[in-house]
């Protein structure tokens, strides 16, 4: 049977689920899980490149050419580590990532800068801990860590795959994913709670990784991943490719289409990052300078019963539409703004967000109490 796809509009890098920007707020936060995309991105090898490299070096190249070329990485890493041994391999792939020594990439340093309360990446290289410029995150931790469970306490990088710091710990072959998949009981708990207490943001993921694919479907039967608790950045051309949107869902990974312009995605994925950073910071200021602050309570009050009536509700979605970087708020709308919902306003529009939205609606209608309460809210100069 074909591969059915269909087209989209929205694939554009714009969307921000509102459950990932409430998760960011929460008390447990956001965890990145970070794929090779950015490394790659950065000038790093891909695995199957990896792999050429550290075959050439040991003159098997010809032998694991059929292997890579057909997916099959892990047969061919499980080959290499049998004519090489597995420390061997081991210290190889640390040799090739440390000869690429290349900086940290743009994708890293947004990733860092984001409030993430940790990150677990597939990735051999220590470019993510390199692009950490305020020190935010402990050093980078692997399942042969001790005490890993007081590590989710503290920002975090988990190198799920060992990192090249400390060779022993890389996992290339298939026995190395079954020693820590199977019998590192420590490292399943720790990634266990990961996705029990965080929301979880795939970022540079192919999701082609068969331990990660058997670590989510553990995890789904575990019940441990809620409904609306793990997103994907998917990279899509202007079809999505159902059967891989529908396995995707299948482990309760909710994707988030960008633009594919033939570079797997990294321009529009860039764009998407500063976009989720400048609208966390919006929403930080505005809460900072809620409205349901202000003083004194009676403007406050009048102005509440104003705009929580019918025949102001629909101007006051409309004002809140305008809004730029308060997708949350967008989607509010979308649902239906009602009068309960206004109270809540307050709690989430800043001083100048107020005085905007009061502005807009002006233009439409004018009222004496909108007049008194604009007088209430000065321009401000610390928008983002």
């Amino acid at each position: 049977m074909p591969t059915e796809f269909r087209s989209v509009a929205h694939v554009s890098g714009g969307d921000i689920p509102t459950n990932l920007l409430e998760a960011f707020h929460s008390k447990h936060g956001v965890v990145a899980f970070v794929g090779s995309g950015p490394s790659c991105d950065a000038g790093l090898p891909s695995w199957p490149e990896l792999l050429r490299l550290v075959a050439a070096a040991e003159g098997l190249d010809r032998d694991v050419r059929r292997h890579i070329d057909s997916g099959k990485f892990i047969d061919a890493a499980q080959y290499l580590a049998k004519h090489r041994s597995q420390r061997g391999l081991q210290e190889q792939v640390a040799q090739v990532i440390k000869r690429a020594s290349v900086a940290p990439g743009l994708l890293h340093k947004l990733i860092m800068a984001l409030p993430f309360a940790g990150v677990v990446t597939t990735n051999y290289d220590l470019l993510l801990t390199a692009a950490d410029a305020p020190h935010r995150f402990k050093l980078p931790i692997t399942y042969r860590t001790s005490g890993l469970r007081y590590h989710l306490q503290e920002p975090f990088v988990l190198h799920l795959h060992g990192h090249v710091g400390d060779p022993e710990t890389i996992v290339i072959t298939r026995r190395g994913y079954d020693d820590m998949a199977l019998e590192n009981e420590e490292i399943r708990q720790f990634v266990s709670a990961v996705f029990h207490a965080h929301t979880v943001l795939f970022v540079g993921f192919g999701f082609a990784d068969p331990n990660v694919d058997a670590i989510l479907s553990y995890l789904d039967h575990l019940k441990v991943i809620g409904g609306s608790t793990v997103f994907a950045l998917v990279p899509s051309r202007s079809t999505i490719d159902l059967a891989y949107d529908e396995a995707l869902r299948t482990r309760a990974v909710n994707p988030i289409y960008i633009l594919d312009q033939g570079d797997y995605g990294t321009r529009q994925l860039k764009r998407w990052l500063r976009r989720l950073a400048k609208v966390l910071t919006r929403i930080r200021l505005s809460e900072a300078q809620a409205v349901s602050k202000l003083r004194p309570f009676y403007v406050r009050q009048r102005l509440r019963d104003l705009l929580a009536s019918d025949e102001w509700l629909p101007l006051v979605s409309e004002a809140i539409s305008s809004l730029t970087d308060r997708p949350d708020l967008v989607m509010l709308v979308r649902a239906g703004l009602r009068m309960r919902d206004v109270d809540g306003l307050f709690d989430r529009l800043g001083l100048d967000e107020m005085r905007t939205t009061l502005m807009f609606i002006c233009r439409t209608r004018c009222d004496p109490i909108l007049k008194d309460a604009l007088s209430c809210f000065p321009p401000t100069t610390d928008s983002p």
